[in-house]
């Protein structure tokens, strides 16, 4: 009876410490040799006696620091996983937010078998919120990933990951091939001297023109294309006139929308990381004859107040659903390729 007290007990006191902050980042490095380096990114919201998070078991040189220098810790390992305790040294003052840097480095998350590098990897997440960049040697190969369901996009030689639990966790293989690419050249001799001198990298002078008006003519080409979908754009009084396909603010239901089946939709698993304010802004874009819009349409669509669209928008543009440009006064949101099927 007492020992599940104390269970219980040291879980509620857990979740309290856990709404007191959380993670924002976690980036990872990934060496050819196999270790892995790691950062979190961890913001603290709120005043707690404590705080906590999880990381791998068996990793080395744990180092946790804020601004004001570092942060002494205490560890307790269990299983596959180590728990990290921490207190500020310095207390929050609300509404401050203290963004706090963990560090950590390890060879045991990988393994090598017949050329092929397993990977493991857990860790403490806040859905919605965390991102997280596997960052790869170069001719990196992901050959795959478990769980399958996870929500990711693939960027230069990098893996961004979107958790949508708490207890986060991915296994993944990958291949890569340390050689050099060897470009084509030609090399000139010098005579009977050849042998001392520095091989020269040359090309054909018609060779050398044909190339650069190639170039020119594709500059030409973009900025042909710039003016036209410059042009192409809406103005302002587009944007405050147009028929509003809203039923009215931003509790809206999966009916509100009308899709031709022919037409792009956004994942189900990116609808499912996304509050409701969010689920209107990104749907609103979808339905954009566009592709995308402005901010001053969404805000005057939605009803979002103009403080929380902006938090929401740096949000999804943090997460890569959305991207934006400025263009004079506006700017104009779109959303990113990977969240449509």
């Amino acid at each position: 009876m007492i020992k599940k007290l104390f269970t219980v007990l040291l879980f509620v006191g857990l979740c309290n410490l856990a709404s007191a902050q959380k993670i924002e980042n976690i980036y990872l490095w990934i060496q050819e040799d196999g270790t892995v380096w790691v950062e979190e990114k961890i913001v603290i919201e709120e005043v707690s006696n404590g705080f906590y998070t999880y990381i791998p078991g068996n990793v080395d040189q744990i180092t946790l620091f804020d601004a004001y220098g570092r942060i002494n810790h205490n560890l307790t390992l269990n299983k596959d996983r180590t728990a990290v305790f921490f207190n500020l040294k310095h207390p929050l003052d609300p509404p401050e937010e203290r963004v706090v840097w963990l560090k950590y480095g390890a060879q045991t998350l990988t393994a090598k078998k017949e050329g092929t590098w397993f990977f493991n990897f857990v860790s403490k997440a806040t859905p919605q919120n965390t991102v997280v960049e596997i960052n790869f040697p170069q001719n990196t190969r992901i050959i795959d990933i478990i769980p399958s369901s996870l929500l990711r996009t693939p960027a230069k030689n990098a893996l961004i990951l979107y958790p949508q639990k708490e207890n986060f966790f991915f296994n993944l293989s990958y291949q890569y091939s340390s050689e050099p690419v060897t470009p084509s050249i030609t090399l000139v001799s010098g005579g009977d001297n050849s042998s001392q001198e520095t091989p020269i990298i040359t090309l054909p002078t018609t060779g050398v023109y044909a190339l650069v008006l190639v170039f020119l003519l594709f500059l030409v080409y973009l900025v042909y294309l710039r003016i036209r979908g410059v042009s192409a754009k809406p103005n302002d009084s587009y944007i405050y006139n147009i028929k509003q396909p809203f039923s009215g603010g931003v509790d809206l239901a999966e009916n509100d929308y009308v899709h031709d089946s022919d037409q792009p939709r956004i994942k189900e698993g990116v609808l499912n990381m996304l509050d409701d304010q969010e689920k209107s802004i990104v749907r609103l874009i979808l339905q954009s004859q566009e592709d995308e819009v402005t901010q001053a349409y969404i805000y005057k669509t939605t009803g979002i107040p103009k403080s929380t669209l902006s938090d929401k928008l740096k949000l999804l543009e943090k997460r890569k659903i959305i991207s934006r440009v400025k263009e004079g006064r506006l700017n104009w949101i779109k959303l990113e390729k990977w969240v449509l099927t």
